[in-house]
């Protein structure tokens, strides 16, 4: 049997209900089917069951000193309408709700039918951050400035920061050197809008750009600042770390560019990594051309020198030649591979092509095959060459640089082409008017003689000396005969 122990009932509502100013002790169980007003304090030892309330007014504040479990329905706080479990309404005021701690951590924790704990899940803060918990570990963090970052406090793994003149975002690996980096910073173009790759490979593991992306369009990878539309700097070489390899596909041949301590190196490679072609531009100005197949045995092949000079042949490679001169190991091959089109110091082939200087050729070619209209001449050889003028001379040539040149030969016996040519005009290579041929005495071009040509006109003129020599003997033999 229940019982109810008031130490002072002064009055009683109309009600009914008692009044009781010194409190109210319960220690059983207590149906009450009207109403109570209690002005001291109400202690209920055993079970409070709240059946069909519809309204309670609570003014003052309620201590419940073992906690509040409530077994059923919805809880509403500012509404009569919760529509969950908790339903908490503020009305006008910004803040519904609070929770607080005295400790130096507050957190909320979550947890359904699949989490392995009561704390895997939790969002709460330190100090003045927002910290998010996941699978048990820090994982979120929203900092007092408005840094955000993710992973932890010491291992960060991403981190988007407006703080820093601009806006910044940052990932990086558990050591908190690799990652990248974007990166829009307010002010110049070269500044702004940039996206950087770092890595740990700077002097004792530092922090050192990968790749970066400015905003003024360069782009760099190893360093942060991009003096060209695209710069690459590490420590590269021609062998086996170049500074770029391009690759085709599954291909495994491959072409490399690389600055080699200030040297740049363009080249092919084969299968086995081996460069088999090679142009390579040194710092000085040199250039060489090399190839020589798979196995590492590349041979220089062509270099043009600091002095404008080319050297053709590996066995001439290093030869000292002046600007605007070719130096070869063999020869020159003109028109065709064929010995008998090659230039050399050293005869080769079988016999010897027409080879031409403008319109001149090199050698003197007599072929019959060459040859048509082909005729006795009925040149009076000796009268032609009694119109030529011999004249002696020195020489006023300007391409004749030698020290060893003409002039030091002394005076010199010859003729003059342009009055030659109106005696033998074959034997004179004069320059001409290319829309009729007819000899251009106004131009610049100097006259050249074919003095090969001569030597038919002195044959016939020799022939023509001796017929009458021999004639001449023949009247004196027939004078001295009578």
């Amino acid at each position: 049997m229940s019982k109810i122990q008031v130490n002072e009932i002064v009055n009683h509502f109309d009600t009914g209900a008692p009044d009781c100013p010194k409190g109210l002790t319960v220690t059983g169980f207590t149906t009450f089917t009207g109403g109570g007003s209690f002005s001291g304090s109400v202690s209920i030892g055993g079970t409070l069951t709240y059946e069909d309330v519809t309204n309670i007014d609570s003014v003052g504040i309620i201590t419940a000193q073992s906690g509040i479990h409530v077994t059923g329905g919805n809880v509403g706080i500012g509404t009569d309408n919760p529509i969950t479990k908790l339903n908490v309404h503020s009305g006008t005021t910004d803040l519904a709700a609070q929770i607080v701690s005295d400790d130096a951590e507050v957190f909320l924790a979550f947890r359904d039918g699949d989490s392995s704990g009561n704390q895997q899940v939790q969002i709460g803060g330190i100090g003045n951050t927002f910290v998010a918990y996941a699978g048990g570990n820090e994982r979120l963090r929203i900092t007092s400035t408005g840094v955000i970052q993710c992973g932890t406090g010491a291992v960060l793994r991403a981190e988007i920061n407006n703080a820093v003149s601009g806006h910044q975002f940052i990932s990086q690996c558990s050591d908190n050197n690799n990652g990248f980096e974007v990166y829009q910073q307010h002010g110049s173009n070269t500044t702004r809008n940039n996206l950087a790759v770092y890595g740990n490979t700077g002097a004792g593991n530092a922090k050192h750009p990968q790749f970066v992306v400015r905003g003024d369009g360069r782009v760099s990878i190893g360093t942060d600042s991009p003096d060209g539309l695209l710069t690459v700097q590490g420590d590269s070489n021609d062998s086996t770390i170049p500074s770029i390899r391009l690759k085709d596909g599954s291909d495994e041949r491959e072409v490399s560019i690389t600055n080699s301590s200030g040297d740049f190196v363009v080249a092919t490679h084969g299968i086995d990594n081996n460069p088999h072609g090679r142009i390579k531009i040194f710092e000085n100005g040199v250039i060489d051309f090399d190839n020589g197949g798979s196995g590492g045995s590349i041979t220089g092949r062509v270099r043009i020198n600091g002095s404008g000079g080319m050297n053709v042949g590996n066995g001439v490679i290093s030869s000292a030649s002046g600007a605007g001169n070719i130096v070869v190991d063999e020869g020159i091959y003109i028109g065709t591979f064929n010995g008998d089109n090659q230039i050399r110091s050293s005869s080769a082939g079988s016999g010897s092509s027409n080879l031409f200087i403008g319109n001149a050729q090199i050698q003197v070619s007599s072929d019959r095959r060459l040859k048509e209209n082909i005729v006795d001449t009925v040149v009076d050889a000796s009268e032609e060459l009694k119109k030529v003028r011999v004249v002696d001379f020195t020489w006023n040539d300007p391409s004749d640089q030698s020290f060893n040149n003409k002039n030091a030969r002394g005076t010199w016996t010859g003729v003059i082409a342009q009055e030659l040519v109106d005696v033998f005009p074959f034997a004179v290579n004069a320059p001409r008017k290319e829309e009729d041929l007819s000899i251009d005495h106004e131009s610049e071009k100097t006259w050249m003689l074919n003095q090969d040509q001569l030597v038919p006109v002195l044959i016939k003129g020799f022939q023509q000396a001796l017929t009458r020599i021999e004639t001449l003997e023949a009247e004196v033999s027939e004078l001295r005969g009578n």
